[in-house]
């Protein structure tokens, strides 16, 4: 929601990561997706955009689904 983002953004300002300009959020129409369908979508959307997808960092499988254009780093 609106709310949400809005409370999101603010508080990533606040710890200092800003210089972004997209935040990309699960909405309504993404809602009944997987974590790895939503995730692989997104990353599809950006490709499709023109961004190069660096390097997935993250704790969840979803979050090495769907590929990029460096190998990704699974933590534990």
């Amino acid at each position: 929601s609106d709310v949400c983002s809005s409370d999101l953004e603010s508080c990533l300002r606040q710890r200092g990561i800003d210089g972004w300009t997209t935040l990309v959020m699960r909405d309504a129409t993404t809602s009944g997706l997987t974590a790895a369908d939503y995730k692989a979508q997104a990353r599809q959307q950006l490709q499709s955009q023109g961004w190069r997808i660096g390097p997935s960092v993250g704790d969840q499988v979803s979050d090495m689904a769907g590929g990029g254009e460096v190998p990704p780093l699974m933590l534990r």
